[in-house]
């Protein structure tokens, strides 16, 4: 959106980026769309305004001008190298001994001899195969190509998932019969060359725009799972939607509700559409009805916590009426083993948060697409969790945490991928019946983010990034953050006994949670980093329907459905869907939010609580547990800072 902040952001890349790596890849950009050497030359000093004495670009426009005198390749040039199959946890070792780059030159000769090269990789395990397809990037005149690597490991590989996507109304008739004539189901053996006839003769029937397929590894290593994506005509009764995904061989009862559910909340959505939503701006806290001096308490109260050792810092943020009226950083981030202040942008491990900022979120977000429904049983979509008594435990009770399932298990002594995570929470036996106790447990939301990636096609953070956090303008909300983002973030604990980390090493921009770390750092129940500027972008979203600005996440009458009463257990516990409600006793918001309020905490010192009544959002980010994992009772904390923001109310 502004030409000079995206320049200063550029530069910085240069200087931090090998120089080999950006020859590879912006020259052969800069080829691939201009066309010729000499328009890149003048794409560089005219359009990006580079200019020859420059010193941070001189030496890309040196190599421009020495490419300039070789003359433009023989051949077209790799405009990007996408890797498919079961073996993406080794894409790194696969991609360096295929040996090829974006931005050289694409010959036969040289991608066959980077095939024997992978497979050169594997020679000492088991490989099913791997294959190449070329295909020609038709927006570049043939000038460019895109490889899309296919590397199948194990013997008996079998499928593991075969999904639909890009239809609204699907000709199951047409597809179904040739995905079987080819043993394309699920447990059947993999066959690639099996699936890739399958593709062309579903092309071949006419029906379709255009057909593909991606693969991505299962549940279990042995495991592939197949997308079909689907571009089909333009005809008023199918329409393509490209982010749109549903498992095969739904029963009909299942399909007729989804479709009846999306045409309820299509139309909920359209009769609750207006005006675009509001803008987070900023105010004096008299501005919109609270007391200044009131809500200053806030720092004498602060002060004293930190003095007692309940937290090394902490940032405050509080919105009303869509403005941002209290914003402020206390103490520090890290004490140990370096010291550097706490500051009003600093990121923060959001642990539980995760939960209802991203897992819930994109849940609802499925739901009002008619992807699944709440009472649908889990093993529906992971078939091997049915088995010691979970047959029956549905969406529903993942999201009130009534499923019965233990609250917590230490996978990282058994497990090292998220895979495994998943395989063992299969083979566990329920604690409760299911719907008969409610006990909050991490794994119903690791279940969920798992059948989201399942039903969607794209991993959790992927679906979030691209559906929330994007759309949202949530620049520094991330899994697995990296760079000087995660070198600022608040730190948490010393690492002890996992496996990405020695131990001993405090863990800053690294996930505290050690499932979470065994799942790679994207998971369902923990995972996430924020700041509070983007948690307040997010929390005016909800007050205000489920939009922001021009941007709908979800429809008033989800935001309304996930954030009522659900489930009352006692004077302690009220749920809705994902989230915790106010309750009487013993809640985190304090005492004086209305009974409409929700919210979530999270295990590192984390909160967000939202209360529709009186037009309030409070964001509070402690890093509590820093440096000594110190575990004092916080849950007082959070409410003794509620009640002095919600007592700054007077009008």
């Amino acid at each position: 959106k502004n030409y000079g902040d995206a320049y200063e952001h550029y530069r910085r890349v240069l200087e931090v980026l090998p120089d080999d790596f950006i020859a590879n890849q912006r020259v052969g950009y800069i080829y691939t769309v201009i066309g010729d050497w000499g328009s890149a030359e003048d794409y560089l000093e005219d359009a990006l305004d580079i200019k020859p004495g420059d010193a941070d670009t001189q030496s890309l426009l040196d190599y421009v001008r020495r490419k300039m005198a070789e003359g433009p390749p023989p051949g077209p040039v790799i405009s990007q190298i996408i890797l498919d199959g079961n073996a993406n946890d080794e894409q790194d070792g696969i991609l360096e001994a295929f040996g090829l780059k974006p931005g050289q030159p694409y010959t036969e000769e040289s991608v066959n001899d980077g095939l024997e090269r992978i497979r050169d990789y594997f020679r000492d395990r088991p490989i099913g195969g791997v294959s190449l397809e070329v295909r020609t990037e038709d927006q570049f005149d043939g000038r460019a190509v895109s490889l899309e690597l296919e590397v199948v490991t194990g013997e008996s590989a079998v499928l593991g998932a075969v999904e639909l996507r890009g239809l609204v109304d699907t000709p199951m008739d047409v597809v179904e019969p040739i995905l079987a004539a080819h043993g394309v189901f699920v447990g059947a053996p993999f066959d690639s060359h099996e699936v890739f006839t399958a593709v062309r003769e579903l092309f071949e029937t006419g029906y379709f725009v255009s057909v593909s397929r991606n693969l991505r590894s299962g549940v279990t290593p042995d495991e592939i799972d197949l997308i079909l994506l689907f571009e089909v005509t333009g005809s008023p009764d199918t329409r393509f939607s490209p982010k749109r995904g549903r498992q095969m061989a739904k029963p009909f009862g299942v399909r007729l509700g989804i479709f009846l559910l999306g045409v309820v909340v299509v139309l909920a959505t359209v009769l609750g559409a207006g005006d675009p939503g509001p803008l987070l701006s900023t105010a004096d806290p008299e501005d919109v009805g609270m007391d200044p001096a009131r809500l200053a308490r806030l720092d004498d109260l602060v002060d004293e916590i930190i003095a007692s050792g309940r937290m090394p810092g902490c940032v405050i943020l509080v919105g009303r009426h869509g403005a941002v009226v209290w914003r402020k950083a206390y103490g520090m981030a890290e004490v140990e083993p370096e010291q550097r202040p706490m500051l009003p942008d600093t990121p923060f491990d959001l642990a539980s948060l995760t939960k209802v900022v991203a897992t819930t979120t994109a849940a609802m977000i499925l739901l009002e697409r008619g992807e699944f429904r709440l009472d649908q049983p889990v093993a529906y979509y992971i078939p091997a969790f049915g088995e010691k008594g979970k047959g029956d435990i549905t969406l529903r009770q993942l999201l009130l945490h009534t499923s019965g399932l233990p609250a917590w298990q230490d996978f990282g002594k058994t497990c090292s991928t998220t895979a495994d995570v998943i395989a063992e929470i299969c083979a566990l036996e329920p604690k409760y019946a299911p719907g008969v106790h409610y006990l909050y447990s991490d794994l119903n939301m690791i279940l969920l983010g798992e059948i989201i990636r399942r039903v969607d096609g794209r991993p959790l953070d992927e679906f979030c990034r691209e559906e929330i956090f994007e759309p949202l303008g949530m620049a520094h909300t991330v899994f697995n953050p990296t760079g000087a983002f995660a070198a600022s973030a608040a730190a948490t604990t010393r690492a002890e006994g996992r496996a990405d980390v020695p131990d001993g090493t405090m863990l800053v921009g690294r996930v505290h949670d050690a499932n979470a770390a065994v799942m790679g750092g994207v998971s369902g129940h923990a995972g996430l980093f924020s700041t509070a500027d983007d948690l307040a972008v997010f929390a005016q979203m909800l007050l205000a329907g489920g939009i922001y600005g021009d941007t709908r996440i979800l429809s008033p009458v989800t935001v309304k459905r996930m954030t009522e009463e659900q489930l009352r257990v006692d004077s302690t516990v009220r749920r809705g869907l994902g989230w915790d409600l106010h309750s009487d006793e013993y809640c985190t918001s304090g005492d004086l939010f209305s009974s409409s309020s929700y919210g979530h905490t999270g295990f590192t010192g984390t909160s967000l609580w939202v209360d529709p009544e009186n037009d309030l959002f409070v964001i509070l980010l402690a890093n509590r547990l820093h440096p000594d994992n110190r575990q004092s009772a916080f849950n007082e904390v959070r409410a003794r800072i509620h009640n002095v923001i919600a007592a700054s109310i007077v009008e």
